[in-house]
């Protein structure tokens, strides 16, 4: 084979060789880590009403994991996003879910103030990271493969807010808006907010999201609807667009709504929206492949997406 033939024949390998990185990391399948699940783990902490409960995935063989703390949106089950998270952590990412005080408990007995959910939403984020090494005290090899310096804050709705406060946003108390309840945590180096909160009256405004400097993607859906409190999905985008530039980005997903048809929030096998999930999937892993790693290959996945978005399910993709 000549050398000019040898050359085409290897630079159409390397194109194909690419498509299929594509199609196999970032189709929204899950990935090749086998889980260890610990389905729940609680700490007793003397200023919290009651024990903090994680939930616990860490891929078995990667060397070193990154860290994603998910928070879960207002009164949704610790176990309402597994599909999400087991495709997280099957391609290599550890993931600790916090039962907040206003999760979903069948026993729940308490009700507990606006004020006391908010600060300890946050004050959840925070624990897990100092307390990580006691947490996992009895799973030495899943605490040693975590890199502790690449953390991510997730969530979803009101999760999404907790994920962006613990990035940067200011948050203020809802009944005393010179109450600041947020508090920026430096472990956390990038942000995954699944449809967060638009303005909210004392809570939410235009100044909130311009402290984050960390890379963020926002994510919401043309479905994406919860009246009276956020009557059209591009409420969800607002943080996105008052961030400052700089590896922030905003996916807009066809047809999803605020729970992806029960497979985020809800404790349910319904397949309604799996096809949404997938986009979900994919463009979150992207992300964050590319946010923690620089990946060449996420990086040229989010850029097709910015030029094919249409293809990919995509209503909107932007990036600044």
């Amino acid at each position: 084979m000549s050398k000019f033939k040898s050359y085409i024949f290897y630079f159409i390998f390397a194109l194909l060789y690419n498509e299929k990185i594509f199609a196999d990391k970032y189709s929204g399948k899950d990935g090749n880590f086998q889980i260890s699940v610990i389905q729940k783990k609680s700490l007793i902490v003397k200023e919290r009403p009651e024990a903090l409960s994680v939930r616990i995935s860490a891929p078995i063989d990667k060397q070193s994991s990154p860290l994603i703390i998910f928070s879960h949106g207002s009164r949704c089950h610790v176990d309402g996003s597994n599909d999400l998270i087991k495709y997280w952590s099957s391609h290599g990412y550890s993931v600790i879910q916090p039962l907040h005080l206003d999760g979903f408990l069948d026993s729940r007995q308490k009700e507990y103030t606006r004020e006391e959910i908010s600060f300890h939403r946050f004050n959840d984020m925070k624990l897990i990271l100092d307390k990580m090494e006691e947490l996992l005290s009895d799973k030495p090899m899943i605490y040693k493969k975590i890199n502790k310096s690449k953390i991510i804050a997730a969530g979803h709705s009101y999760g999404a807010l907790v994920a962006q406060s613990m990035g940067g946003a200011k948050t203020y108390s809802q009944s005393n808006p010179n109450i600041k309840v947020s508090n920026y945590d430096r472990r956390f180096k990038t942000i995954v907010a699944i449809s967060p909160p638009g303005y909210m009256k004392n809570f939410v405004d235009q100044t909130t999201a311009k402290s984050i400097k960390i890379p963020m993607l926002v994510t919401t859906g043309t479905k994406d609807m919860i009246p009276p409190f956020m009557p059209t999905w591009d409420i969800h985008t607002v943080t996105y667009h008052d961030s400052l530039p700089g590896k922030k980005y905003l996916a807009v997903i066809n047809n999803a709504d605020h729970w992806f048809g029960g497979l985020l929030c809800r404790k349910t096998e319904n397949k309604e929206q799996n096809k949404e999930m997938l986009i979900l999937k994919a463009v979150t892993l992207a992300f964050m492949d590319y946010a923690l790693n620089n990946n060449n290959h996420a990086n040229k996945f989010l850029n097709r997406l910015l030029i094919r978005k249409s293809e990919d399910g995509i209503f909107d993709f932007q990036s600044k």
